[in-house]
């Protein structure tokens, strides 16, 4: 049975730190479901991890989710980490909304919760 690509995933648990993993495609047609998911991973805990390694598209929704996403999560004195490997589309998409200096990036999803575990 294949995935569906535009399926939003619910976020898994994983000890001191809750992740998000978003659809291929991270879309307005999953825009509320991301939104939502990101924001319920903020409520329960103080680090947010993004896991975009399988994110192969994303539209201005999804970066405004996560431009709010990561607002929140300084308001609440947290974290939010986005982890990759980041597909070049993407890449573009934060340099040319010039928003790359606003996240912290890291290579893969095991480079994010090693980031994490560090900073304590």
């Amino acid at each position: 049975m294949s995935e569906d690509p535009r399926q939003c995933r619910v976020p898994e648990e994983v000890p001191g730190v809750e992740v998000v993993h978003p659809p291929r495609e991270l879309d307005w047609e999953c825009g509320e479901d991301f939104a939502a998911d990101l924001a319920a991973a903020s409520l329960r805990g103080a680090v947010v991890v993004v896991d975009l390694s399988r994110t192969e598209f994303a539209d201005s929704s999804a970066l405004e989710s996560l431009l709010v996403a990561h607002r929140r999560q300084q308001e609440r004195g947290g974290r939010l980490v986005l982890a990759g490997p980041l597909r070049p589309v993407l890449r573009r998409l934060f340099h040319t909304a010039g928003t790359m200096e606003h996240f912290v990036f890291a290579d893969d999803l095991a480079g994010a919760l090693e980031r994490v575990r560090a900073a304590g």
